[in-house]
């Protein structure tokens, strides 16, 4: 396989390929192909072109090295609407090719197209000798399709799931927003009042869905690393129902209402983002925002979680929620006001690495979209 000084993954257009006792076949998946180079040689075989594959409007190569010689002529393609269709004269009639590639035997982006994997009948012992290979090739080649066709479907159940959580999270915080947003423009002097009980049960619903995003790596559901959704669902479960629930006192501040709205915009722009990856469908404008709608919201929500943690220890402290007493059974005390002390703490430290690990995945998101815009403008 031929090299790339990209600093892009080369993305290969998914095909299968047959053959017969002269001719391989083979069919790349590309639709609407534009500005296509094609060269054919007898060891090998160059394609690019830009196009809808498998992973939407891009740009697409092939460069490889074919397992045997093709003759120098008699070659041809055709560009047809959905694929690319390639003739290959082989140098030896009658001669079987147990694969297409010299260097990789089963390469993921090729499978056989079973319906033109044949060698013909022939009074030629070389071709007779190669029907018997392929009659003891082709169980090999089934069983390889069959694994594969197992991790597809398991892939697309993983997409499913991934693309329905993700939605269905956008929705209720949308839902959220949209209260919070209308209780501010109709009520701007009391909104804090009304917001709480008309949006807990949406919020208490949205962030135990969230300690999904914990789980999900530890399954190998997205391949993400668990320390970073971890901090996060952690610190906004203990604000809300440690710190915010369970003190009613606290239900009717500002603060609360603010955070609340925090959460759900920056929260509102994450979720339809991450549905959209999940289905290799992004839009620019949507990874930019959910890159850089952040960046003023994250200071804004820590500041909120550690007033509202810091204004209710002095209640915490009076009617003891949470607090474990000597004497008792398990010989074992625990101050709770002390322990928010400690989260305040941990939310400065941890905000602060929170925010290093966004801007360095800002960089590199960014990076690749407006990389990927300034590629395709000069091709």
């Amino acid at each position: 396989m031929a090299s790339s000084t990209s600093t892009y993954p080369i993305l290969h257009p998914t095909a299968i390929w047959g053959q017969d006792s002269k001719f391989i076949f083979l069919t790349l998946n590309l639709a609407d192909t534009k500005y296509a180079t094609v060269k054919i040689k007898p060891d090998s075989l160059f394609f690019k072109a830009n196009g809808i594959g498998a992973s939407g409007k891009q740009d697409y190569c092939l460069d490889i090295e074919l397992y045997k010689p093709l003759q120098p002529t008699g070659n041809s393609y055709k560009i047809l609407g959905r694929t690319v269709e390639f003739k290959l004269l082989k140098e030896k009639a009658g001669e079987h090719w147990q694969q297409l590639c010299k260097d990789l035997a089963k390469p993921s982006w090729l499978k056989v197209d079973f319906d033109r994997f044949l060698i013909e009948e022939s009074e030629n012992e070389d071709a007779n000798d190669a029907k018997k290979d392929v009659d003891k090739i082709i169980p090999d080649l089934v069983d390889a399709e069959v694994k594969k066709l197992q991790k597809q479907v398991i892939g697309q159940i993983k997409v499913g799931y991934l693309v329905f959580y993700n939605l269905l999270q956008a929705v209720f915080f949308s839902i959220i927003t949209a209260i919070i947003l209308n209780e501010i423009i109709t009520n701007p002097h009391g909104f804090h009042i009304t917001t709480y009980g008309m949006t807990i049960t949406y919020m208490k619903f949205c962030q135990l869905l969230a300690v999904l995003e914990v789980i999900h790596p530890l399954l190998g559901i997205v391949k993400s690393g668990i320390l970073t959704p971890a901090m996060q669902v952690f610190g906004r479960n203990v604000v809300l129902f440690l710190v915010i629930s369970s003190e009613e006192r606290l239900h009717n501040e500002k603060s609360i209402a603010l955070l609340f709205l925090t959460w759900s915009i920056i929260e509102v722009v994450r979720y339809p983002q991450y549905a959209l990856s999940t289905m290799n469908y992004p839009i620019n404008i949507i990874t930019w925002l959910r890159y850089t709608i952040w960046i003023p919201l994250y200071p804004i929500g820590f500041y909120l979680e550690g007033s509202i943690i810091w204004k209710s220890i002095p209640y915490y402290r009076e009617t003891g929620y949470f607090s474990l007493s000597l004497p008792n059974t398990y010989n074992f005390s625990f101050n709770f006001p002390i322990y928010l002390l400690v989260h305040v703490a941990i939310l400065i430290t941890g905000g602060t690495y929170l925010y290093r690990y966004m801007l360095n995945q800002r960089s590199k998101h960014l990076k690749n979209i407006f990389g990927a815009t300034s590629s395709k403008k000069k091709s």
